[in-house]
């Protein structure tokens, strides 16, 4: 749930950015946590690569401060491979 909520929030934001997912990964449980991938594409020098970090930032804190997801842990991966 917290993984499509931080979906919409990104999608709302960053309009001009392709988002994919969430989605689980190949692996989608290591050491008894759930794990889930949001994939952001983006052209290299038409977007503004601090503005959507601070986004990020911005709708992971705000998913944090809420009481649900207080345990879920954000992970972002600048060049994921």
């Amino acid at each position: 749930e917290a993984s499509q909520r931080l979906e919409g929030m990104l999608r709302h934001q960053l309009p001009s950015i392709k988002i994919m997912g969430p989605g689980e990964p190949m692996i989608a449980k290591i050491r008894n946590q759930y794990l889930m991938n949001i994939l952001l594409k983006m052209i290299r020098g038409k977007s503004d690569l601090n503005q959507i970090k601070l986004h990020i930032q911005d709708s992971t804190n705000m998913l944090s401060a809420e009481k649900t997801f207080r345990n879920v842990r954000f992970v972002v991966d600048v060049d994921p491979v």
